[in-house]
């Protein structure tokens, strides 16, 4: 009998001036969604997606005073 193993890319850090939530959990193909707290902007990409054991691209930054900035698209 085959089984299926799902890579576990583990539990991501909140971000200074923010959070982040993986409500799909940590394992292959999970998202992972970055908010900023009020008065803060995202710069760099709200979600990242877990692929073969690693989170994809790179942690975003809060920025004090700095507009919205999404690098890829945010399917809700």
């Amino acid at each position: 009998m085959r089984s299926c193993n799902f890579a576990d890319c583990g539990a991501l850090t909140n971000i200074t001036n923010g959070t982040v939530s993986t409500p799909q959990g940590t394992l292959e193909g999970a998202n992972a969604t970055y908010i900023c707290s009020s008065g803060y902007g995202l710069n760099g990409g709200a979600t990242r997606t877990c692929v073969n054991g690693n989170w994809s691209g790179t942690q975003p930054a809060c920025l004090k005073g700095k507009n919205v900035i999404f690098s890829h698209a945010l399917h809700l």
